[in-house]
C-alpha cells in the first residue's frame, strides 16, 4: 500500500490531508464514450466511479442493438450498442421502379429497422419477379421491387 500526503486549498486554507491507495483498487473511468445516431440519457460527467454505468437511448426511429448500458470497469467502459438506422421510401424514389405502397396513399413512409412494407405496381406495369413486392428495413437500407 502507499501512502502519500495530499495538500488541498479549501476557501484559501491550507489543510494536509493523509490519503492511503491500495494498488488493487479498480480505477475510475473519464467521460463515456459517444453512440453514433445516439446519446446518453442522463448528463454525462467527466468522472466516474468503477461499476458506474450510463444509459444511451437511439435518436428518433433509429433502433438500438445491443445493450442499453456502458458499464466503468476497472477504467474501461465496456457494453456494446449500436443504433440502426431508419430507412426513408418516398413516391420519388418509388416512381423510379414504378411501385406504390399497397396499403395506403401516402407518398413518404419512414420505417425502423426490420419493418416490412409492402408495394403495388403502378397502373398497367407487371412486376418483374426479382425481388418480392414485400420489403424489410434493415439499417437504412430497404431494396425496391420493380415493375415495367
Amino acid at each position: 500500500m502507499t501512502r502519500f500526503s495530499l495538500l488541498v486549498c479549501l476557501f484559501a486554507l491550507w489543510m494536509n490531508m493523509d490519503v492511503s491507495l491500495s494498488q488493487n483498487d479498480p480505477l475510475g473511468c473519464g467521460i463515456p464514450p459517444p453512440l453514433a445516431d445516439g446519446d446518453a440519457v442522463e448528463s454525462v460527467r467527466f468522472t466516474y466511479s468503477h461499476g458506474e454505468m450510463v444509459k444511451y437511448a437511439c435518436q428518433g426511429l433509429y433502433t438500438m442493438e445491443g445493450e442499453l448500458y456502458k458499464t466503468c470497469e476497472n477504467g474501461e467502459w465496456t457494453g456494446e450498442m449500436r443504433c440502426l438506422k431508419p430507412c426513408v421510401v418516398s413516391k420519388e424514389i418509388m416512381d423510379g421502379h414504378n411501385i406504390a405502397f399497397r396499403f395506403t396513399q401516402r407518398k413518404k413512409l419512414y420505417l425502423r429497422h426490420n419493418d416490412d412494407v409492402q408495394f403495388r405496381c403502378k397502373g398497367q406495369t407487371r412486376h418483374d419477379l426479382v425481388l418480392s413486392m414485400r420489403q424489410r428495413c434493415v439499417d437504412g437500407v430497404m431494396q425496391l421491387p420493380d415493375c415495367f
